[in-house]
């Protein structure tokens, strides 16, 4: 038995070890390569897909503000309701439903902004005359004919009060009206907290919180100097009793 190679199978040997070394490395490169391509798919995946996250959905709108207003007296479905801001005098007397048919609107400022808890009471027609009977209705337009007390025209029969009956009882006399039990707030005040003051009756009173609304809240006292029919005498009366 021989225990060493010849020439030709020592060649034959170094070339098979060399081939078998060249398989191994080329195997180990391309599994190697392999598995580098297998690490950055994922990378190259993600680079690929679109952005299809869903936008933010629009912030909702923020609800109407509201004021709630007391409409009350001659309408026909009088009540509390709900409005708008900047809506008017005249949108709370149709939302009640309208006058009825003894009412007099037109004694209120109609294109005047509703403020939140106010009241707004629609007179009757005989409420109006007896009111503005011995003072200027407070909201006539100059030169507008007010038709409650316009003059007749000519050839007019002007109707004649009916005598009073014979022993008919006198009205008790009610006495002053009693003082505020404390003092009112002039840019809060309702009319019945108005009508509380010494010498302001209803007519008195439309006329302040018309003031109010067209001039804007009072700032001084003696503010009320300016409102129609309120005089230094009335305003000393008055001084004690309100505020701001």
């Amino acid at each position: 038995m021989r225990l060493y190679l010849s020439r030709i199978e020592q060649s034959v040997l170094v070339v098979l070890v060399l081939a078998i070394l060249g398989a191994f490395f080329v195997l180990s490169y391309a599994y190697g390569r392999r598995q580098r391509e297998s690490a950055d798919m994922p990378f190259l995946e993600a680079a690929s897909i679109p952005d299809v996250m869903p936008s933010a959905s629009p912030a909702p709108k923020a609800p109407t503000d509201e004021i709630v207003v007391h409409v009350t007296g001659a309408v026909q479905c009088p009540g509390v309701y709900h409005f708008r801001k900047q809506e008017r005098v005249d949108d709370a007397i149709r939302k009640a439903g309208g006058a009825r048919k003894d009412g007099y609107p037109d004694g209120l400022n109609l294109a005047a902004c509703l403020e939140d808890g106010e009241r707004i009471s629609v007179p009757t027609r005989e409420e109006w005359r007896q009111l503005t009977a011995t003072a200027p209705p407070p909201l006539v337009v100059a030169g507008a004919a007010d038709p409650l007390h316009a003059e007749p025209t000519k050839g007019a029969v002007k109707p004649q009060a009916a005598p009073a009956p014979k022993n008919a009882p006198v009205p008790a006399d009610t006495g002053p009206k009693p003082l505020p039990a404390k003092k009112v707030h002039l840019n809060t005040g309702t009319t019945d907290d108005l009508m509380t003051l010494p010498g302001i009756g209803p007519v008195s009173a439309q006329r302040i919180l018309d003031y109010r609304k067209q001039q804007g809240k009072f700032t001084d006292l003696a503010q009320l100097l300016n409102v129609p029919g309120i005089g230094p005498k009335t305003y000393e009366k008055l001084a004690p009793y309100i505020e701001l």
